[in-house]
């Protein structure tokens, strides 16, 4: 690793900055992976519901073992 203490000011200045654009996109790709996963868990559990309806479970059932509101999953009709 670099010595910063023996780095020119200019050079320090790109140092720091990379360091800070270094961890602005590790926090970005942490956070837009994690959105990511819930936006599937989603979409997954609204699929599942669909598919439920559709083979004739009833609508509290598919509330019960999903967390929907029964309106949530009368809209998938």
């Amino acid at each position: 690793m670099t010595e910063t203490n023996k780095l020119m000011p200019q050079d320090m200045e790109r140092y720091e900055k990379s360091v800070r654009d270094y961890w602005s996109f590790r926090i970005d790709k942490d956070y837009y992976r994690e959105e990511g996963r819930e936006e599937g868990y989603e979409a997954g559990i609204l699929e599942i519901s669909k598919k439920l309806l559709e083979m004739g479970f009833p609508v509290s059932d598919i509330s019960k073992a999903t967390g929907l509101t029964s309106k949530q999953i009368q809209q998938l009709n």
